[in-house]
């Protein structure tokens, strides 16, 4: 498989544990948006989908310094790239069937950091203050400029 080898490990290990006894599935975010949907890692937002397939509750953690007032539904208008030859690295450090895509024009890599999981695939963010549904983000940030 070619993509980020951490997307590759995320995907195959709810794959292979939802035949072992997988009750439950935890997620940590980078962010909590104020629509509901969380900002992680790419692969995130897969490993949401595949345990939702297989009705595994997705619990996120998240502080509630994480929250953010921001609303975003997709992962591609902001997103951070990483090296994109940081993709084409194997276990064995073989060649890839695109390593050599430098040489191919017009050919370009997107190497994305982030993704977003839509709140259908939450089943609940764990933060310092309350078990909570990715929905009462917008509460918990009115909270927080109360306090201020």
């Amino acid at each position: 498989m070619i993509g980020p080898s951490h997307l590759h490990n995320h995907s195959e290990a709810v794959v292979s544990t939802q035949s072992t006894g997988v009750t439950k599935v935890m997620l940590a975010a980078d962010a909590l948006l104020a629509n509901g949907y969380v900002l992680g890692p790419v692969g995130t937002a897969l490993i949401g989908l595949i345990s939702s397939t297989y009705n595994k509750p997705v619990i996120v953690c998240c502080e509630t310094y994480k929250f953010s007032e921001r609303v975003q539904t997709d992962s591609i208008l902001y997103n951070e790239l990483a090296d994109p030859d940081s993709m084409l690295k194997t276990l064995n450090e073989e060649d890839t069937p695109v390593s050599n895509w430098r040489d191919c024009p017009n050919t370009r890599l997107v190497n994305l950091v982030y993704d977003t999981t839509p709140p259908a695939l939450v089943s609940i963010v764990i933060t310092e203050i309350a078990e909570l549904p990715c929905t009462s983000a917008p509460v918990v940030l009115r909270r927080g400029a109360v306090k201020m």
